[in-house]
This record gives structure tokens, C-alpha cells and sequence, in this order.
């Protein structure tokens, strides 16, 4: 005889719903991880420009307006990077939080399964030990002529 868990199918969708909460995790991961490495390359683009305006020393007055202009440009992008960074640490956030809700949500039917089948087992040993006892009980009494 063998356990059927009659909730099998809960606990399958359970399990699915963690797998699709941990892959959203990980997407929510690697976009945040875009946005961080495109913030570093916008400091690198500003570190480089004042750099090029504090070595330059023959440069006419448009271009290093110019450089300036991009430079400020670069600086209100970086501003923009930082805003959709947080908010992307955000949406990590809930990732994580949804995450833990459905690794607990599983985690007590699967408890729940286990129960079941530990109680499976109980009957199931219940239910041998008595028909060995019965065919004990069978054997003495024919071995004592009583049957």
C-alpha cells in the first residue's frame, strides 16, 4: 500500500508559486544590477569630463562650455539613475518579503504532507502488527488444538 497525499496537487501549485517568486527575485536582481553598473559608468563619464576640464588648459571657452553642459547633463542623468535605483531596491524588496510569504506558505503543506504521512505510516504499521497478531493467535490455537 502506498501514501497518496490527496493534497498533492496544493502543495505542487505551492511549490510552483516559490519557484516563479524566486525567479521574480532574481530578474528584480539583475535589473537592479544594470541600473547600479550603468551609474557607475555615468560617474566615470562625469569623473572623466572634470578631469578633462581641469587639465585642459587650451581649451577655447565653447568647447569647455560645452564640456560643462554635458557635464550637468550627465549629472541630472545620474540624479534620474539614483531615483530608478531606489526604486528598483524597492521592488527587490517586495521580491524578498513575497519570497519568504510563499517559501512559508509551502513550507506548511509540506509539513502538512509529512503529518499525513507519518499518520499513514502509524495506521499502516497498526493494521501489520494486528494481522500478525492474529495469525499469532491462529497458530497457538491450532498448536494447542483449541481452533
Amino acid at each position: 500500500m502506498r501514501f497518496r497525499y490527496p493534497l498533492q496537487k496544493v502543495l505542487d501549485l505551492k511549490m510552483n508559486e516559490t519557484s516563479q517568486a524566486e525567479w521574480m527575485l532574481s530578474q528584480a536582481l539583475s535589473e537592479l544590477h544594470a541600473l547600479e553598473e550603468k551609474l557607475q559608468a555615468l560617474h566615470g563619464e562625469i569623473d572623466f569630463c572634470r578631469a578633462k576640464l581641469a587639465s585642459e588648459s587650451h581649451m577655447t571657452i565653447s568647447d569647455m562650455l560645452m564640456v560643462q553642459q554635458y557635464t550637468e547633463h550627465l549629472s541630472a542623468m545620474q540624479k534620474q539613475q539614483e531615483r530608478e535605483i531606489t526604486k528598483a531596491q524597492g521592488a527587490v524588496l517586495e521580491r524578498r518579503q513575497e519570497l519568504q510569504r510563499k517559501m512559508l506558505d509551502e513550507k506548511v503543506w509540506q509539513n502538512a504532507k509529512e503529518k499525513a504521512r507519518s499518520q499513514f505510516n502509524a495506521l499502516f504499521l497498526k493494521q501489520e502488527q494486528e494481522r500478525l497478531d492474529e495469525m499469532a493467535t491462529i497458530r497457538h490455537a491450532r498448536a494447542s488444538g483449541t481452533y
